[in-house]
């Protein structure tokens, strides 16, 4: 209120359905309305004039609201996420609202400081069962693919619980990264193993917080960022489990009849004319090579971004998101990542010479050089996922920083991928 008695709004919570979604569409993958393009320009104006926005939604748990926003670049423009079924209560009900605005805008991105009693219902008994302890405190709680709680346990204890979709990749990234950790590799050392939780596969993992995103795309940076992969590659090669499979969308350029891209309902039934001929045609110069490579698959890191590594000084102190595992060769992981390690937000594409560097920075820390052919595989992966993305991004309305590296980068990425 100001100084004349009237009353200045400078928050603003948003629905879902209806605010932000015009379609009668539910893609089975997500269950949920993909973001009206003409919302996507009201919420960057709202946010560049100012405003605190906060997403108010109904939501069952197999429903992920920041996957729906991720892909229109708009999910960093929410101050906090509030779903009905973490509350326990939908909206309209008077619970729903919080007693102080306070509680929904004073918090940050999509992470959010929440009540212990605004916990998922099945959360408490479950770190009861298997941790031994209730949770007293919540430190964070993050929502991305996964659905990601910072818990203190009675005893005093730090731990980060991890829920999302069984697909049925997930016993297999746990486990390998479990044997990882065991190692000494720097990443979160699980506590359980995967466990079913109705329709979610849900585990434990100490917390390790700390360290920096680093920014960057320079040949250095690119140089450093590989001998960190080529440490995660072989410490996999070691590892025994049960493929991941299916790969995440992004390096699924080898699913059967689907043509260039995978089967998604929620972006093949959007208005695909949007999507430039240059990204098409890449994908596809770069899916041909790639279905031609006859090279067996390994298990690797699928999204190994600037984004999921956090570094004390020079050395990395963690890498994160153990979800993207892959089951695909080599080469083609290691292209994804040299075109891929800069992304420390939206998806990007370093330049040529620093994915150059990246590759031979690689095959030295591995000690082995890659054959001709890998080297025309992994130029090839880094333009098809680099393509993925920036169809993705073309169809949700978001930034196009990716598509125009792709654009200025792809003639000479396929000549090097003989393409």
């Amino acid at each position: 209120m100001n100084k004349d008695g009237a009353v200045r709004f400078s928050a603003l919570a948003i629905n879902y359905g209806g605010a932000l979604t015009h379609s009668d569409r539910f893609p089975p993958e997500h269950m949920q309305q993909p973001v009206d393009t003409g919302a996507v320009a009201a919420v960057r104006e709202l946010r560049m004039e100012g405003w605190s926005l906060v997403l108010a939604s109904n939501a069952g748990a197999h429903q992920d609201r920041p996957l729906a926003l991720r892909p229109a670049g708009i999910e960093d423009l929410f101050t906090a996420l509030v779903v009905s079924h973490d509350i326990g209560v939908d909206k309209p009900c008077d619970a729903f609202l919080p007693g102080s605005p306070g509680r929904w805008f004073g918090v940050f991105g999509t992470v959010m400081s929440v009540p212990l009693n605004e916990l998922p219902h099945w959360l408490p008994a479950w770190c009861l069962d298997h941790l031994g302890s209730g949770p007293s405190d919540v430190l964070f709680r993050s929502q991305q693919v996964s659905m990601v709680f910072g818990l203190r346990l009675a005893g005093g204890r730090d731990v980060v619980v991890k829920a999302r979709a069984d697909e049925g990749r997930a016993a297999s990234c746990v486990a390998a990264q479990a044997r990882l950790a065991e190692r000494g590799f720097p990443c979160a050392r699980p506590l359980t193993p995967v466990v079913g939780v109705g329709a979610l596969a849900v585990h434990a993992e100490e917390f390790r917080p700390g360290g920096e995103v680093l920014h960057g795309d320079s040949p250095d940076l690119a140089v450093r960022c590989a001998e960190v992969f080529a440490r995660l590659m072989a410490e996999l090669a070691g590892v025994i489990v049960a493929p991941p499979l299916p790969n995440p969308p992004w390096v699924r350029w080898d699913e059967t009849g689907s043509g260039t891209w995978p089967a998604m309902d929620f972006l093949d039934d959007l208005d695909q004319s949007v999507v430039s001929e240059h990204i098409v045609q890449a994908a596809e110069r770069a899916r041909g090579r790639l279905l031609t490579a006859g090279l067996p698959c390994v298990l690797g890191h699928a999204d190994f971004e600037a984004q999921n590594l956090r570094w004390q000084g020079r050395q990395v102190w963690a890498v994160h998101d153990w979800d993207s595992l892959a089951w695909q060769p080599e080469a083609a992981l290691v292209g994804a990542a040299s075109g891929s390690f800069a992304s420390a937000g939206s998806p990007t594409l370093a330049p040529i010479e620093s994915s150059a560097a990246f590759l031979a920075a690689y095959q030295d820390f591995r000690g082995r050089l890659f054959t001709p052919v890998e080297l025309e595989i992994a130029w090839a992966a880094s333009v098809w996922m680099a393509a993925y993305n920036a169809r993705e991004m073309a169809l949700c309305g978001g930034p196009p920083a990716g598509g125009d590296a792709l654009r200025a980068q792809a003639a000479e990425r396929l000549r090097r991928a003989n393409a």
